[in-house]
């Protein structure tokens, strides 16, 4: 497998995500109207309409894997002949991010916002630890969203708390380790 394959489930990626955008908006375009939706769920504030899931999710997509061939090719020291594969783990963070997420809107379809609430939270203390502000965590996030709330505010949720993620994995958590690394380096003389 080498970078041309890669590059080409690139734009299948994209592809695949704005047809299935396509589905959802004729969906709803048959069944009642394209829905817009209410920052905060609240009346007050102004509508988002789901056709910006046009715009934003084949545009997230490629992003992602853009990203993803990037550090591919870092991996492998610019040297694509050898042979490249989508690493596990970026699979296994879009496939659990996806899952989560579905039960997120499942759970908010269903009438209980309480366990919508408690799975994002979970989510953000995940974060904390794991790095869930990668391309492909925050692709799965807003496209598994993107049926019951649109794209545009699962985007914005997700952006926060890759943001605090980005904070906590490549900031505090190597301030800690390289604070603990000194202290044990240290020798107390007696």
């Amino acid at each position: 497998m080498d970078i041309q394959y890669v590059k080409k489930q690139q734009y299948w990626l994209v592809a695949l995500v704005a047809a299935f955008v396509a589905a959802t908006l004729t969906w709803e375009h048959f069944n009642g109207g394209v829905i817009s939706h209410n920052l905060l769920n609240n009346s007050n504030y102004p509508s988002i309409s789901n056709y910006w899931g046009l715009l934003i999710l084949p545009t997230l997509a490629w992003f992602a894997a853009h990203t993803v061939i990037k550090r591919i090719k870092l991996q492998h020291n610019e040297n694509m002949s050898l042979n490249t594969a989508i690493p596990k783990h970026v699979k296994m963070g879009f496939l659990i991010m996806f899952c989560v997420t579905v039960l997120q809107s499942i759970a908010w379809a269903l009438g209980r916002p309480d366990l919508t609430m408690y799975l994002g939270l979970a989510v953000l203390i995940t974060g904390l630890f794991i790095p869930i502000y990668r391309a492909e965590c925050i692709l799965a996030n807003v496209l598994a969203s993107s049926v019951v709330f649109g794209a545009v505010i699962p985007l914005i949720g997700m952006l926060v708390m890759a943001s605090i993620s980005a904070l906590s994995n490549l900031v505090i958590k190597p301030m800690i380790v390289n604070g603990l690394t000194r202290l044990k380096s240290v020798k107390v003389t007696p």
